[in-house]
This record gives C-alpha cells, structure tokens and sequence, in this order.
C-alpha cells in the first residue's frame, strides 16, 4: 500500500501526468457476440464462502480481457483452485503474488489471504488478471516454433485487462523512475524477480508501456500482435508489422518522454515543494475540524437553553 507521502506526491503530479500524451483510456469492448470463459471453481471447506462469491462472478468482467487477447472464442473452461497461503500450490509463487496463471493447462491459482496488495485490489479484479494470462497463452498456441511474449507484454495487458489506469498507477510508477527503476524493457522483466517492491514497479511500467501502445496503435493492437507470434513471427517482428515502428523506437520513445516526467517532478518532490501543500491541508483540516466542534457547542448549548424554558401553559 502506499504511504501517505506517497499519496501525497501521487496528488500532486496526477494532474499533471493526466495532461502528457497518450493517457486515454483505450480497453477495447467486445463485441456482444463474442463467448466469455467458463470458470470452474475449486476450492477446500476453508474457502468456500470465497469459492460461492466467485461461482456469482460477472463472466462479462472477462470481456477486456478477449478483446485485448484478440480472441472470439475462450477455449475449454479454466479451473479457479483457492489455496491456502501454506499449501504447495501456493509455494510455488513468490510471497508477495496473490495469484498465478498456467496458460498451457488453463489454470489460474489464487491465494485469497494475499488479496488487496498491487496491482489487484479485489478477489475479482484478480480473477481478471489472472484469467488474461490464460487468454493471452492461449491466443499465441503452444506450437514448436511459436515464441512467447515477454513478460512485461504479458502483465501489461493483464493489467489492462484487469483494471482501469489510475492515480495509484501513475504514482508508482512516477515513483520507481525516481528510484531509478525501469531505464529498458529487459530491466522491467528482470524487477518481477526482485521482490515485491521491484516487481510492483514492474507492474506499473509494464501496464504505463501496454497502455500507450494502445493509445498510438489501436486498442485492437496487443491481439493483432499475438497473432502474429501465433503465425511464427518473433516478438520484434510482429510488433513492428502491428505498429508500424520498431520496438526499439518505441522504448526509446517512451523512456525519453519518462526520463523528460523524471527531471521535473523532483521539483514538486522536493522537501519544501512536498510540505508546504501538506502543511496547508493541515491547516484546512484543523480549521474544519474547529469550525464542527464550535457547531456541536452552539447546538448543546441551544437545546440546554430549550430544556430550562419554562413549560408552556397550554
């Protein structure tokens, strides 16, 4: 979660960051025709409330996530299992991960004591994340010669699929530039192997890369290059026939225009630029809170003058 300051900071470069290019939302919508997944919900005794609340879960909440696949039809049912936080299955996650997806066998494992951490704040924005990755395997196929999307592609268009953009994104995002993370596509792969810290950074330049691809290239974009890998086209190749430029323009692109965020925002970061706007809204704060206490006070004196009138004769 972040912490105050954090949340501060995210406050005051969020108007900002709104203004820069490419900051549209542009999750496409399926069209109504097109099947959702079939969930299959497995779970022991100690999760069967959970297990009941996911069998009710919206299926049309996995439309982002077979338009962004690119894909009119889910395949076979994918198996939801819930796993305790000491189980097997679970250790097989990092401790930070509240879930996991295996694309090959459709499974997708969610560990429900883990929920509410970054980047998925609810069991069902979870389900969707996870789902995607399903969606996007299965999109690409297992074939010999089909070559995997990289990981930030793959948990950028998981979040996409996931949730919508938001202050807390662009801040952690802002934040890990600052902190010097990020600098090349290969650095974001390599900071979901790093800890829970590095890897929420990953998650939000993946999603920060995935979403200005969107913006410039359609929203059709990500399934346009899965099928490309699909047909036996490495990465680079069909980014570069979906989009028209290389990926290394588009990176260096990007990181210009984030390193460009990075010089200024330390001058809205600084100590006295950061504590002057919070020490005004703790002044606001203490002055509302006066300005409720002086009204509770009028109002008990009121009805204590009303108690000692002297009754009405009639």
């Amino acid at each position: 979660m972040l912490t105050w300051p954090v949340r501060v900071f995210a406050f005051l470069v969020g108007a900002l960051w709104c203004i820069a290019p490419g900051t549209a939302d542009a999750v496409p919508e399926r069209a109504a025709s097109a099947e959702l997944p079939t969930l299959i919900v497995e779970s022991s005794a100690q999760f069967a409330d959970v297990a009941e609340q996911l069998r009710s879960f919206n299926r049309a909440r996995l439309a982002p996530a077979m338009a962004l696949a690119g894909l009119d039809h889910p395949g076979p049912a994918i198996r939801v299992v819930l796993a305790a936080q000491d189980s097997a299955l679970a250790r097989r996650a990092p401790p930070w991960a509240a879930g996991y997806a295996d694309g090959r066998s459709g499974v997708v494992v969610l560990m429900p004591g883990r929920v509410s951490r970054y980047p998925d704040r609810s069991l069902f924005e979870l389900v969707q994340h996870e789902v995607a990755h399903v969606l996007i395997a299965r999109a690409v196929g297992h074939g010999l010669e089909v070559e995997s999307p990289p990981r930030w592609f793959d948990e950028g268009v998981a979040m996409a699929a996931g949730h919508a953009w938001s202050l807390e994104d662009r801040a952690r995002m802002t934040w890990d530039m600052m902190r010097g993370g990020g600098g090349s596509l290969r650095e974001v792969n390599r900071a979901f192997s790093r800890g829970s810290g590095a890897a929420r950074g990953g998650y939000a330049l993946s999603y920060a890369f995935v979403r200005e691809l969107l913006v410039r290239h359609g929203s059709d974009a990500p399934g346009r290059i899965l099928a490309a890998l699909r047909q036996g086209a490495t990465f680079e190749q069909a980014f570069l026939s979906v989009s028209g430029e290389s990926l290394a323009t588009a990176e260096e692109r990007f990181w210009s225009r984030s390193k460009l965020w990075n010089r200024w925002l330390p001058l809205f970061a600084g100590s006295s630029a950061l504590w002057l706007p919070m020490s005004l809204l703790a002044i606001y704060a203490f002055r509302r809170r006066r300005v409720r206490t002086a009204a509770i006070m009028r109002r008990f004196e009121e009805e204590e003058l009303e108690d000692n009138q002297p009754p009405d004769p009639w």
